[in-house]
């Protein structure tokens, strides 16, 4: 997505209290390694530790909300890159209909959810989106620009992750080596 949409910079936000996410046993601290050591040594790429600062359940209005005062308009363009599966999700967010007032909406493409389907969720959800002809960019009138582009979609997730360690199954290749390593060394996800 950094390439594709010529981003300076991806900040790879760590939900502290993520709404969506009942019985997380992992403490947000340790989530934060993780995603640090995933990113390590990607030009471009950080990892934030700024909804472990806001007060309450980690909502992503509130979030863009605070990147909009710390990077003012004309100083930042907004992206908010969200998977294919928590955008057909999006009705259940906080505040979803603020969004796109906020950041341009980036879905990426995840096995099982097909384009046609994320599209007219997408034209339902936020009526006056027209696709760019010729490209994977939808615009509205009022509203920022919304993406669905083509992407590499590999089938793996922090659900698939956490129950191949559960069931005692390599993840090798699966995720960064320091990332498996630390879950490894740490002996997470093992319950």
């Amino acid at each position: 997505m950094r390439e594709l949409l010529g981003l300076d910079r991806v900040i790879f936000m760590v939900a502290a209290v993520p709404p969506h996410k009942f019985g997380m046993n992992t403490d947000f601290s340790l989530r934060f390694r993780l995603t640090s050591l995933a990113v390590e040594g990607h030009p471009g790429f950080v990892c934030s530790d700024l909804e472990s600062t806001l007060p309450g359940k980690s909502y992503s209005v509130q979030t863009l909300d605070r990147l909009h005062r710390e990077y003012p308009t004309g100083e930042a363009r907004l992206f908010f890159v969200v998977g294919a599966d928590s955008f057909l999700e999006l009705r259940t967010w906080k505040a979803y209909d603020e969004l796109p007032e906020l950041a341009s909406l980036v879905v990426v493409r995840r096995p099982g959810f097909s384009p046609e389907r994320v599209e007219t969720f997408l034209k339902e959800t936020f009526p006056g989106y027209v696709e760019t002809e010729g490209t994977f960019e939808y615009r509205h009138p009022s509203l920022q620009p919304m993406y669905l582009p083509p992407s590499t979609r590999l089938d793996i997730s922090s659900t698939l992750i956490r129950n191949l360690v559960c069931q005692g199954k390599s993840i090798r290749y699966l995720l960064p080596e320091a990332v498996r390593k630390t879950i490894e060394d740490r002996g997470l996800y093992l319950q």
